[in-house]
């Protein structure tokens, strides 16, 4: 064979390497990726939860603005919080206590409810619940709607009474 045939087959058998090379190596580093993911998924350093996507944070309260809502809440009697699942976020506040004998207890609010309406409003903070508790009238009853265990359930709120005017939070 001539020495130009011989260099031409090698020079298309390169060739040929290189064309199936660069599709071969991307299967293997696919394959790769696909083992490391499910082994990875399967250890202890994947975490617990499954990843989300998750609203941005609401702003933390100060220590003034929750003293503020401690104050603004005791005339319904509950201490609240934001909820901490993200679905339940703008959706309401969680109930973390309810002091005994207050309008809450007497309307059967218990720890752990989402509430989410007071006076056929929607309650999407826990700014918008003061602005709320702060409009009720002493010889009116309440509506209010609470999430229990999944369940919704309607509550009716009553004897919720505010300081004298110069004592209310204001914001």
């Amino acid at each position: 064979m001539p020495a130009g045939g011989r260099r031409a087959g090698e020079v298309r058998e390169a060739q040929l390497r290189q064309n199936v090379s660069g599709p071969v190596t991307a299967v293997v580093i696919a394959v790769v990726l696909i083992v490391f993911g499910v082994v990875f998924a399967r250890s202890s350093l994947a975490p617990e939860e499954p990843w989300t996507f998750a609203l941005p944070p609401v702003p933390p309260f100060s220590a003034n603005e929750r003293n503020t809502a401690r104050q603004g809440l005791a005339p319904l009697g509950v201490t609240v919080v934001e909820p901490p699942l993200v679905l339940d976020r703008l959706r309401g506040v969680r109930v973390a206590s309810v002091m005994p004998g207050s309008p809450a207890d007497r309307a059967g609010m218990k720890p752990g409810d989402l509430l989410d309406r007071f006076d056929d409003r929607p309650v999407g903070h826990v700014m918008g619940l003061l602005v709320q508790i702060n409009r009720t009238e002493a010889k009116r009853s309440y509506p209010a709607e609470v999430v229990r265990a999944g369940k919704r359930q309607k509550l009716v709120v009553s004897g919720v009474v505010l300081p004298p005017p110069e004592e209310r939070v204001s914001f």
